[in-house]
This record gives C-alpha cells, sequence and structure tokens, in this order.
C-alpha cells in the first residue's frame, strides 16, 4: 500500500491557482484539504486569496502607475506576505524577482 501524498506549505502555494479552479487531481485535493486543516496560515492565505478574485472579479482590472506599483508591492512586503513561510517566493521574498 502507497503512503498518502502529503502537501506542505510551499506545495500549497505552488499549486493553489489549480486548487481554487478545481484542475488538481483528487489526491492532491485531499492531501490540500488535510494540509488546510491543519495551517492557519495557508487557510488565510487561501480566504485571501478567494477574497481576492472576487474583487477582481466586481472591479476589473486595476491599472497602476509605476509609483503606485512600487508601494503597492512595499506595502504587501511590510506586512509579512513575503517571508519564508511560502519558501520566501511569495511576493517578493527571497528567491523572487521584482522588476
Amino acid at each position: 500500500m502507497t503512503e498518502p501524498l502529503t502537501i506542505g506549505c510551499a506545495d500549497l502555494e505552488a499549486r493553489l491557482t489549480d486548487f481554487l479552479e478545481g484542475d488538481v487531481e483528487p489526491e492532491v485535493e485531499a492531501a490540500a484539504l488535510e494540509h488546510l486543516a491543519t495551517c492557519e496560515r495557508c487557510e488565510t492565505v487561501l480566504a485571501e486569496t478567494r477574497s481576492v478574485i472576487g474583487l477582481a472579479g466586481r472591479h476589473g482590472r486595476v491599472e497602476l502607475d509605476d509609483d503606485d506599483r512600487d508601494r503597492l508591492l512595499d506595502r504587501i512586503l511590510d506586512t509579512g506576505f513575503g517571508d519564508t513561510a511560502f519558501g520566501g517566493t511569495a511576493f517578493g521574498g527571497a528567491g523572487s524577482q521584482r522588476d
């Protein structure tokens, strides 16, 4: 018998869009749901991502000039979303590049 699939924070982040769109294999979905049941951080990120998707759907695309974009990214980084909870790549953390 094979071991059930387990997913950590970084794995969930990498598959979050596919998970939200229902575009993952059943065993990946089950592992993601199991992880979410025990990880408050990932549960929060999932809820906030759903909220952003909902807002974007209601308000459409928002164009930002370079200064506003930089201020927004700085604000996101200041909130701690660029930390290592998701492998340090989320929103400009270590390992990602900001243009």
